[in-house]
């Protein structure tokens, strides 16, 4: 377990501290990126809540505050699956340490465990970013109490393997077919870095489309609001579902939101373990490094 976090540690700082942003600048650029970082991510922040207070006044107004949710939940699938998706990619299928890391007197299995916690750590952080403040501005119209945020709390930490496996099904085609994956790697790097920009901007533009205090954005949400229900599907209705009920009905679909998001992970597991075994097999070219130890 020391391995782990060790790894875990060193990875963490490779690919998302201030040197990886930086791509390995010196002092003013480090100081640059972190000064981006906080003026990106505080943006990100005031325009979500901008748009999240309204929406919950509309719901509590339709007198149904769990749809607030749902949406919240949906709309994390789109930075969750895109940072699970890049996740995978730069951690596990094209890392780029794999020879270095396993010259370390740690066991294989302990370096691709920590990969695959990074990639889940990216994942995490987006889907946490749009559904932790709508979960605090749900609390603000609707009486919550300890067992909501609980249960919140654990809908958090289930939800990403959902995403992780829709992002591993799509992740690993795109490593397989893509050879050695240096420019794909490059490529995805970027990209990483670019999608949180570009998620300002878009909410940037809606919060001028809202106009004062979110009245389009509100109206849009409740004349919509039919057609938001219907792609809210099982099992991301489970996970809102279990959050915002009570009593049985929530026991019943955070157990069946707990089962799919186990599966899931199970299966994104297995996957992955098998590509990282190809991979590292591949980079060391060693007959004794063909299966895992």
């Amino acid at each position: 377990m020391r391995d782990f976090f060790t790894l875990y540690r060193a990875l963490f700082r490779g690919h998302l501290g201030l040197d990886s942003l930086s791509g390995g600048g010196g002092r003013g650029r480090r100081i640059l990126a972190a000064v981006l970082v906080v003026v990106f991510t505080g943006f990100f922040f005031l325009t979500e809540v901008y748009l999240l207070v309204p929406l919950a006044k509309a719901a509590v107004e339709l007198e149904y505050p769990v749809l607030f949710v749902e949406s919240a939940v949906l709309l994390a699938c789109v930075p969750g699956f895109l940072f699970g998706f890049y996740g995978v990619l730069r951690c596990v299928c094209f890392a780029g340490d794999i020879v270095l890391l396993a010259s370390l007197p740690v066991r294989r299995v302990c370096i691709y465990r920590s990969k695959t916690a990074l990639a889940y750590t990216e994942c995490f952080a987006a889907c946490a970013a749009v559904i932790l403040p709508a979960l605090c501005v749900y609390a603000r119209f609707v009486e919550t109490d300890v067992f909501f945020w609980l249960r919140a709390v654990f809908m958090l930490v289930m939800y990403p393997m959902l995403l992780m496996f829709a992002a591993t099904l799509v992740a690993v085609p795109v490593a397989l077919l893509s050879g050695s994956g240096r420019t794909v790697s490059s490529l995805f790097k970027y990209a990483a870095l670019v999608t949180v920009p570009v998620i300002d901007v878009v909410f940037a533009v809606l919060c001028v489309k809202a106009g004062p205090d979110g009245q389009e954005i509100a109206g849009f949400f409740s004349s919509n609001w039919a057609q938001i229900k219907n792609w809210s599907v099982p099992p991301l209705s489970w996970a809102s579902i279990s959050v915002c009920s009570g009593g049985m009905t929530s026991a019943i679909t955070i157990l069946l939101f707990a089962v799919t998001a186990i599966l899931a992970g199970i299966f994104m597991n297995w996957i992955l373990k098998t590509v990282f075994v190809r991979r590292i097999s591949r980079a060391l070219a060693t007959p004794a490094d063909k299966a895992m130890k």
